[in-house]
């Protein structure tokens, strides 16, 4: 696999990632204090109504991958040590 620059990557600079981790921090420590209420059964139901909004040519049109692929190569890149 040929390595690219993180910022061909789309990655942000280093005080944007702590600043990025802070701010998961600050969200997992508020969601400790209000659990979840919703059941898995109405959260898929959730996934539908919301699939339903969606126009119909909006549905019909094939799903691009490229962001997710490209946050795997970031992924990789961070998990390998590089």
């Amino acid at each position: 696999m040929t390595r690219r620059p993180a910022s061909s990557l789309g990655l942000a600079s280093a005080e944007a990632l702590l600043e990025r981790q802070r701010a998961l921090e600050r969200f997992s420590a508020w969601e400790e204090k209000h659990p979840r209420v919703e059941t898995s059964q109405a959260a898929l139901n959730a996934v539908g109504f919301l699939y339903d909004l969606l126009p119909v040519e909006a549905r019909r049109r094939p799903v691009d991958t490229r962001g997710i692929q490209a946050l795997h190569g970031a992924l990789a890149a961070l998990t390998s040590g590089e």
